[in-house]
Protein backbone atom coordinates (compact mmCIF):
# COMPACT_ATOMS: atom_id res chain seq x y z
CA UNK A 1 0.00 0.00 0.00
CA UNK A 2 2.87 2.17 0.56
CA UNK A 3 4.53 1.43 -2.49
CA UNK A 4 0.88 2.34 -4.71
CA UNK A 5 0.35 5.65 -2.40
CA UNK A 6 3.75 6.80 -3.52
CA UNK A 7 3.22 6.03 -7.23
CA UNK A 8 -0.21 7.44 -6.84
CA UNK A 9 1.62 10.53 -5.92
CA UNK A 10 4.10 10.92 -9.08
CA UNK A 11 1.27 10.14 -10.90
CA UNK A 12 -0.91 13.17 -10.14
CA UNK A 13 2.80 15.33 -10.00
CA UNK A 14 3.31 14.78 -13.46
CA UNK A 15 -0.28 15.43 -14.31
CA UNK A 16 -0.44 19.14 -12.91
CA UNK A 17 2.89 19.71 -14.56
CA UNK A 18 2.61 18.48 -18.17
CA UNK A 19 -1.35 18.90 -17.80
CA UNK A 20 -1.85 15.32 -19.39
CA UNK A 21 -0.12 12.57 -19.42
CA UNK A 22 0.74 12.13 -22.93
CA UNK A 23 2.72 16.15 -23.10
CA UNK A 24 4.14 14.64 -19.80
CA UNK A 25 5.49 11.07 -21.42
CA UNK A 26 6.52 13.44 -24.32
CA UNK A 27 8.60 15.69 -22.04
CA UNK A 28 10.20 12.84 -20.60
CA UNK A 29 11.27 11.32 -23.35
CA UNK A 30 12.96 14.70 -24.72
CA UNK A 31 14.46 15.36 -21.02
CA UNK A 32 15.74 11.52 -21.47
CA UNK A 33 17.14 11.91 -25.30
CA UNK A 34 18.67 15.50 -24.30
CA UNK A 35 20.33 13.68 -21.01
CA UNK A 36 21.80 10.44 -23.84
CA UNK A 37 23.24 13.61 -26.22
CA UNK A 38 24.66 15.33 -23.42
CA UNK A 39 26.28 12.07 -21.98
CA UNK A 40 27.40 10.80 -25.55
CA UNK A 41 29.35 14.56 -26.23
CA UNK A 42 30.25 15.47 -22.28
CA UNK A 43 28.12 18.77 -22.87
CA UNK A 44 27.51 20.51 -18.91
CA UNK A 45 24.07 20.89 -18.41
CA UNK A 46 25.20 24.78 -17.43
CA UNK A 47 27.05 25.15 -21.15
CA UNK A 48 24.74 27.83 -22.13
CA UNK A 49 25.05 30.21 -19.13
CA UNK A 50 29.20 29.67 -19.14
CA UNK A 51 28.59 30.78 -22.94
CA UNK A 52 26.86 33.48 -22.34
CA UNK A 53 29.40 34.39 -19.19
CA UNK A 54 32.48 33.79 -21.28
CA UNK A 55 31.05 36.16 -23.74
CA UNK A 56 30.43 39.07 -21.62
CA UNK A 57 33.64 38.48 -19.99
CA UNK A 58 35.14 38.86 -23.80
CA UNK A 59 33.32 41.74 -24.03
CA UNK A 60 34.33 43.70 -21.21
CA UNK A 61 37.96 42.75 -21.97
CA UNK A 62 37.52 44.45 -25.52
CA UNK A 63 35.68 47.27 -24.53
CA UNK A 64 38.74 47.61 -21.81
CA UNK A 65 41.67 47.34 -24.13
CA UNK A 66 39.63 49.75 -26.23
CA UNK A 67 39.87 52.17 -23.66
CA UNK A 68 43.27 51.53 -22.83
CA UNK A 69 44.59 51.63 -26.59
CA UNK A 70 42.03 54.71 -26.66
CA UNK A 71 44.03 56.90 -24.31
CA UNK A 72 47.64 55.55 -25.44
CA UNK A 73 47.09 56.58 -28.86
CA UNK A 74 44.67 59.81 -29.35
CA UNK A 75 45.40 62.97 -29.24
CA UNK A 76 43.40 65.15 -26.81
CA UNK A 77 42.18 68.97 -27.78
CA UNK A 78 40.33 69.60 -25.85
CA UNK A 79 39.26 70.00 -21.56
CA UNK A 80 36.73 70.09 -19.33
CA UNK A 81 37.07 71.86 -15.82
CA UNK A 82 35.16 69.35 -13.14
CA UNK A 83 36.15 72.40 -10.46
CA UNK A 84 37.08 75.80 -9.88
CA UNK A 85 37.89 77.61 -6.95
CA UNK A 86 39.12 81.53 -6.67
CA UNK A 87 42.61 81.68 -6.25
CA UNK A 88 44.49 85.22 -4.96
CA UNK A 89 47.75 84.25 -4.67
CA UNK A 90 50.20 87.24 -4.79
CA UNK A 91 53.23 88.02 -8.02
CA UNK A 92 56.08 85.56 -7.75
CA UNK A 93 54.21 82.37 -5.49
CA UNK A 94 55.58 79.33 -6.90
CA UNK A 95 53.94 75.96 -6.73
CA UNK A 96 55.05 72.53 -5.89
CA UNK A 97 53.20 69.05 -5.13
CA UNK A 98 54.06 67.44 -2.45
CA UNK A 99 51.99 63.78 -2.10
CA UNK A 100 48.56 65.13 -2.58
CA UNK A 101 48.93 68.48 -1.97
CA UNK A 102 49.81 71.72 -3.29
CA UNK A 103 52.62 74.00 -1.62
CA UNK A 104 52.58 77.49 -2.38
CA UNK A 105 55.54 79.14 -1.22
CA UNK A 106 56.72 82.66 -2.06
CA UNK A 107 58.79 85.58 -0.31
CA UNK A 108 56.46 86.06 2.88
CA UNK A 109 55.34 82.72 3.62
CA UNK A 110 54.58 78.84 2.94
CA UNK A 111 50.77 77.26 2.58
CA UNK A 112 49.71 73.99 1.97
CA UNK A 113 46.15 73.29 0.35
CA UNK A 114 44.51 70.17 -1.02
CA UNK A 115 43.58 69.81 -4.54
CA UNK A 116 40.07 71.45 -3.46
CA UNK A 117 42.02 74.75 -2.89
CA UNK A 118 40.89 74.00 0.82
CA UNK A 119 43.68 75.42 3.15
CA UNK A 120 45.67 72.61 5.62
CA UNK A 121 48.04 75.27 7.21
CA UNK A 122 50.55 78.26 6.90
CA UNK A 123 54.08 79.24 8.08
CA UNK A 124 55.09 83.36 8.05
CA UNK A 125 58.58 84.03 7.01
CA UNK A 126 60.26 86.93 4.79
CA UNK A 127 62.96 85.37 2.32
CA UNK A 128 64.14 87.50 -0.54
CA UNK A 129 64.74 83.94 -2.76
CA UNK A 130 63.25 80.82 -1.49
CA UNK A 131 64.53 77.54 -3.22
CA UNK A 132 62.77 74.23 -1.91
CA UNK A 133 63.89 70.23 -2.86
CA UNK A 134 61.24 67.86 -2.12
CA UNK A 135 61.98 64.10 -1.02
CA UNK A 136 58.81 62.22 -0.75
CA UNK A 137 56.94 63.44 1.20
CA UNK A 138 59.34 66.07 2.88
CA UNK A 139 60.02 69.55 1.67
CA UNK A 140 62.80 71.95 2.50
CA UNK A 141 62.19 75.74 2.22
CA UNK A 142 65.68 77.69 2.33
CA UNK A 143 66.36 81.03 1.29
CA UNK A 144 69.07 81.73 -1.04
CA UNK A 145 71.78 83.56 -0.23
CA UNK A 146 70.32 83.96 3.15
CA UNK A 147 70.22 81.78 6.21
CA UNK A 148 66.58 80.63 6.84
CA UNK A 149 65.71 76.70 6.36
CA UNK A 150 62.25 75.24 6.95
CA UNK A 151 61.55 71.75 6.84
CA UNK A 152 57.90 70.40 6.31
CA UNK A 153 55.57 67.63 5.00
CA UNK A 154 52.17 67.33 4.54
CA UNK A 155 50.99 68.22 8.29
CA UNK A 156 52.91 70.77 8.65
CA UNK A 157 56.32 72.41 10.45
CA UNK A 158 58.78 69.51 11.02
CA UNK A 159 61.71 72.07 12.00
CA UNK A 160 62.92 75.20 11.51
CA UNK A 161 66.57 76.98 11.94
CA UNK A 162 69.12 79.26 10.58
CA UNK A 163 72.53 78.52 9.56
CA UNK A 164 75.80 81.03 10.11
CA UNK A 165 76.85 81.00 6.73
CA UNK A 166 74.63 81.95 3.51
CA UNK A 167 72.71 79.50 1.62
CA UNK A 168 73.76 78.58 -2.16
CA UNK A 169 71.93 74.69 -2.30
CA UNK A 170 69.30 72.92 -0.17
CA UNK A 171 68.46 69.05 -1.05
CA UNK A 172 66.53 67.27 1.81
CA UNK A 173 66.15 63.70 2.54
CA UNK A 174 62.18 61.96 3.36
CA UNK A 175 63.07 61.82 7.01
CA UNK A 176 63.86 65.35 7.10
CA UNK A 177 68.01 65.36 7.21
CA UNK A 178 68.88 68.32 4.74
CA UNK A 179 72.39 68.95 2.95
CA UNK A 180 73.27 72.52 2.29
CA UNK A 181 75.83 73.86 0.55
CA UNK A 182 77.23 77.08 2.43
CA UNK A 183 79.15 80.07 1.26
CA UNK A 184 81.84 81.14 3.81
CA UNK A 185 84.32 83.04 1.36
CA UNK A 186 86.42 81.31 -0.49
CA UNK A 187 85.51 78.63 1.26
CA UNK A 188 82.76 76.32 0.79
CA UNK A 189 80.86 73.86 3.20
CA UNK A 190 78.54 71.40 2.47
CA UNK A 191 76.60 70.28 6.06
CA UNK A 192 73.99 67.97 7.06
CA UNK A 193 71.72 68.79 9.11
CA UNK A 194 68.54 67.08 11.43
CA UNK A 195 65.09 69.27 11.24
CA UNK A 196 66.35 71.30 14.38
CA UNK A 197 69.65 72.22 12.83
CA UNK A 198 71.78 69.92 14.91
CA UNK A 199 74.71 69.75 12.68
CA UNK A 200 75.27 65.67 11.62
CA UNK A 201 78.58 66.04 9.30
CA UNK A 202 80.64 68.50 7.59
CA UNK A 203 82.82 68.60 4.55
CA UNK A 204 85.08 71.53 4.04
CA UNK A 205 86.13 72.51 -0.04
CA UNK A 206 88.80 75.27 -1.09
CA UNK A 207 89.33 75.82 -4.46
CA UNK A 208 93.17 75.10 -4.06
CA UNK A 209 92.16 71.90 -2.47
CA UNK A 210 88.85 70.30 -3.85
CA UNK A 211 87.37 72.93 -6.35
CA UNK A 212 84.05 74.91 -6.37
CA UNK A 213 80.82 72.50 -5.38
CA UNK A 214 78.10 73.30 -7.89
CA UNK A 215 75.38 70.71 -7.43
CA UNK A 216 75.21 68.39 -4.59
CA UNK A 217 72.21 65.21 -3.79
CA UNK A 218 71.52 62.79 -0.62
CA UNK A 219 69.72 59.60 -0.88
CA UNK A 220 66.54 59.41 0.95
CA UNK A 221 67.84 58.25 4.21
CA UNK A 222 70.65 60.89 3.84
CA UNK A 223 73.43 58.26 4.32
CA UNK A 224 74.89 58.90 0.42
CA UNK A 225 75.91 62.51 -0.93
CA UNK A 226 77.14 62.65 -3.66
CA UNK A 227 78.95 66.19 -5.22
CA UNK A 228 79.58 67.94 -8.37
CA UNK A 229 82.81 70.40 -8.02
CA UNK A 230 84.46 72.38 -11.40
CA UNK A 231 88.10 73.25 -10.97
CA UNK A 232 90.99 74.63 -13.12
CA UNK A 233 93.69 72.92 -14.21
CA UNK A 234 96.58 74.51 -16.33
CA UNK A 235 94.03 76.19 -17.87
CA UNK A 236 91.40 73.06 -18.69
CA UNK A 237 88.11 73.07 -16.77
CA UNK A 238 88.13 69.86 -14.94
CA UNK A 239 84.32 68.37 -13.69
CA UNK A 240 84.97 66.10 -10.75
CA UNK A 241 82.14 63.82 -8.72
CA UNK A 242 83.13 63.33 -5.08
CA UNK A 243 80.96 60.63 -3.27
CA UNK A 244 80.39 60.66 0.75
CA UNK A 245 79.15 57.29 2.73
CA UNK A 246 78.04 59.48 6.48
CA UNK A 247 76.58 55.77 7.82
CA UNK A 248 79.52 55.90 9.87
CA UNK A 249 80.14 57.75 12.73
CA UNK A 250 84.42 58.06 11.61
CA UNK A 251 84.79 61.65 9.79
CA UNK A 252 87.74 60.39 8.01
CA UNK A 253 85.88 57.74 6.18
CA UNK A 254 82.88 59.85 4.50
CA UNK A 255 84.55 60.34 1.27
CA UNK A 256 84.62 56.94 -0.64
CA UNK A 257 85.03 58.05 -4.53
CA UNK A 258 86.30 60.94 -6.69
CA UNK A 259 85.79 60.32 -10.64
CA UNK A 260 87.53 63.14 -13.14
CA UNK A 261 86.08 64.42 -16.29
CA UNK A 262 88.57 66.63 -17.69
CA UNK A 263 86.59 69.03 -20.15
CA UNK A 264 83.00 68.53 -18.57
CA UNK A 265 80.77 70.26 -15.50
CA UNK A 266 78.25 68.53 -14.09
CA UNK A 267 76.01 71.42 -13.27
CA UNK A 268 73.30 68.68 -11.79
CA UNK A 269 73.59 65.52 -9.81
CA UNK A 270 70.58 63.81 -8.35
CA UNK A 271 69.81 59.65 -7.33
CA UNK A 272 67.12 57.75 -9.87
CA UNK A 273 65.03 55.57 -7.36
CA UNK A 274 66.12 56.69 -4.60
CA UNK A 275 69.74 55.24 -5.30
CA UNK A 276 71.38 55.40 -8.24
CA UNK A 277 73.63 58.16 -8.78
CA UNK A 278 73.38 59.81 -12.01
CA UNK A 279 75.21 63.25 -12.97
CA UNK A 280 74.15 65.91 -15.79
CA UNK A 281 76.42 67.40 -18.15
CA UNK A 282 77.56 70.00 -21.00
CA UNK A 283 77.71 67.04 -23.30
CA UNK A 284 75.54 64.20 -21.98
CA UNK A 285 74.92 62.28 -19.04
CA UNK A 286 76.60 59.58 -16.70
CA UNK A 287 74.96 57.22 -14.16
CA UNK A 288 77.29 55.56 -11.99
CA UNK A 289 76.94 51.61 -10.28
CA UNK A 290 78.32 50.71 -6.87
CA UNK A 291 77.08 51.39 -3.44
CA UNK A 292 80.85 51.30 -1.26
CA UNK A 293 83.06 52.54 -4.18
CA UNK A 294 80.69 53.62 -7.09
CA UNK A 295 82.31 53.73 -10.43
CA UNK A 296 80.95 54.82 -13.84
CA UNK A 297 78.36 52.20 -15.37
CA UNK A 298 76.89 54.15 -18.77
CA UNK A 299 78.05 57.63 -20.52
CA UNK A 300 75.50 58.35 -22.48
CA UNK A 301 76.60 61.54 -24.93
CA UNK A 302 74.69 64.71 -26.20
CA UNK A 303 75.85 66.32 -29.16
CA UNK A 304 73.49 69.20 -28.61
CA UNK A 305 73.04 71.75 -26.36
CA UNK A 306 70.45 71.19 -23.88
CA UNK A 307 67.76 73.73 -23.12
CA UNK A 308 65.69 71.77 -20.63
CA UNK A 309 66.55 68.33 -18.01
CA UNK A 310 63.78 66.82 -16.85
CA UNK A 311 63.36 63.29 -14.99
CA UNK A 312 61.08 61.04 -12.38
CA UNK A 313 62.15 58.14 -10.82
CA UNK A 314 63.61 55.84 -14.05
CA UNK A 315 64.07 58.01 -16.70
CA UNK A 316 65.77 60.95 -17.77
CA UNK A 317 64.69 63.60 -20.24
CA UNK A 318 66.23 66.60 -22.39
CA UNK A 319 64.85 69.66 -24.70
CA UNK A 320 66.87 70.77 -27.64
CA UNK A 321 67.04 73.67 -30.12
CA UNK A 322 66.28 71.97 -33.36
CA UNK A 323 68.05 72.28 -36.22
CA UNK A 324 64.81 72.30 -38.33
CA UNK A 325 63.69 75.77 -39.28
CA UNK A 326 59.97 74.30 -38.84
CA UNK A 327 60.66 72.76 -35.38
CA UNK A 328 61.07 74.80 -32.29
CA UNK A 329 62.41 71.83 -29.68
CA UNK A 330 63.39 68.45 -30.10
CA UNK A 331 62.95 66.28 -26.87
CA UNK A 332 64.92 63.41 -26.23
CA UNK A 333 63.90 60.44 -23.09
CA UNK A 334 66.50 57.96 -21.57
CA UNK A 335 65.99 55.17 -19.62
CA UNK A 336 68.55 54.94 -16.50
CA UNK A 337 70.63 52.28 -18.25
CA UNK A 338 71.43 54.98 -20.84
CA UNK A 339 68.87 53.79 -23.34
CA UNK A 340 67.06 56.05 -25.37
CA UNK A 341 62.96 55.41 -24.79
CA UNK A 342 61.30 58.19 -26.92
CA UNK A 343 62.05 60.90 -29.26
CA UNK A 344 59.68 63.83 -30.13
CA UNK A 345 59.78 67.25 -31.99
CA UNK A 346 57.99 70.65 -30.27
CA UNK A 347 56.76 73.46 -32.52
CA UNK A 348 55.76 75.65 -29.48
CA UNK A 349 56.90 77.37 -26.68
CA UNK A 350 57.32 76.72 -23.46
CA UNK A 351 57.78 77.95 -19.47
CA UNK A 352 57.70 74.99 -17.49
CA UNK A 353 58.70 71.04 -18.05
CA UNK A 354 58.38 68.20 -15.21
CA UNK A 355 58.42 64.48 -16.10
CA UNK A 356 56.22 62.53 -13.58
CA UNK A 357 54.89 58.66 -13.97
CA UNK A 358 55.87 58.09 -17.28
CA UNK A 359 54.13 61.43 -19.14
CA UNK A 360 55.48 64.59 -19.71
CA UNK A 361 54.15 68.04 -19.14
CA UNK A 362 54.94 71.33 -20.67
CA UNK A 363 53.14 74.85 -20.24
CA UNK A 364 53.25 78.24 -20.80
CA UNK A 365 51.09 81.39 -20.37
CA UNK A 366 48.12 79.66 -22.40
CA UNK A 367 49.37 76.45 -23.15
CA UNK A 368 48.93 72.86 -22.07
CA UNK A 369 50.93 69.55 -23.26
CA UNK A 370 51.34 66.36 -22.23
CA UNK A 371 53.52 63.82 -24.30
CA UNK A 372 53.12 60.30 -23.36
CA UNK A 373 56.45 57.67 -22.97
CA UNK A 374 56.17 56.40 -26.26
CA UNK A 375 56.82 59.68 -27.70
CA UNK A 376 53.21 60.40 -28.77
CA UNK A 377 51.40 63.20 -27.98
CA UNK A 378 48.04 63.28 -25.54
CA UNK A 379 47.53 66.56 -25.10
CA UNK A 380 47.13 70.23 -27.04
CA UNK A 381 45.04 72.59 -26.20
CA UNK A 382 44.77 76.05 -25.65
CA UNK A 383 43.70 77.12 -21.95
CA UNK A 384 41.63 80.61 -21.66
CA UNK A 385 43.38 81.83 -18.62
CA UNK A 386 46.89 82.90 -17.81
CA UNK A 387 48.46 79.45 -16.91
CA UNK A 388 51.21 79.60 -13.79
CA UNK A 389 51.06 75.77 -12.95
CA UNK A 390 50.32 72.60 -14.53
CA UNK A 391 50.45 69.23 -12.99
CA UNK A 392 48.52 65.51 -13.05
CA UNK A 393 46.12 64.36 -10.82
CA UNK A 394 44.51 61.08 -9.59
CA UNK A 395 41.95 59.71 -11.74
CA UNK A 396 42.05 59.03 -15.71
CA UNK A 397 42.92 62.07 -18.02
CA UNK A 398 42.84 64.64 -14.63
CA UNK A 399 44.89 67.44 -14.12
CA UNK A 400 45.23 70.63 -12.26
CA UNK A 401 45.76 73.74 -13.69
CA UNK A 402 46.75 76.97 -11.20
CA UNK A 403 46.26 80.20 -13.38
CA UNK A 404 46.09 84.22 -12.00
CA UNK A 405 43.31 83.83 -10.63
CA UNK A 406 41.90 80.49 -10.05
CA UNK A 407 42.59 76.59 -9.49
CA UNK A 408 40.90 74.58 -11.64
CA UNK A 409 40.54 70.58 -11.98
CA UNK A 410 40.59 69.81 -15.34
CA UNK A 411 39.36 66.66 -17.54
CA UNK A 412 41.25 66.26 -20.84
CA UNK A 413 38.54 65.02 -23.64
Amino acid sequence: MAQQTKDSDLRVDSVRIGSSGKRTRQTDERKTFAAQLRSRIHLPQDSVTRGLLGMIVLTILAAMAGIWFYNRVHLFESYRIVQSTEEHDVEGTRYAMLEDSIIKYGHDGVFCVDTNNHSLWSIAYSMQTPICDTCGGTMVIAELQGKQVYVLNRSGLLGSFETAMNIRKAKVGSNGVTALLLDDGDTSWICLYDRNGSQIASVRATMEDSGYPIDLAITPNAKKMMVSVVRAEEGILTGSVFFYDFSSSASDRHLMQTLDYPNEIFPEVFYASGQTPVAVGSGGFVVFTGSKRPSQKTAVPLEREIVSCFHDTSNIGFVFHSDDTQIRYEMEVYSISGKKAMQASCTFDYTGVEMTDGEILLYDASHLYVYRSSGRQKLGAAYDKEVRYFAPLEGLRKYLVITQDSMDRIRIE
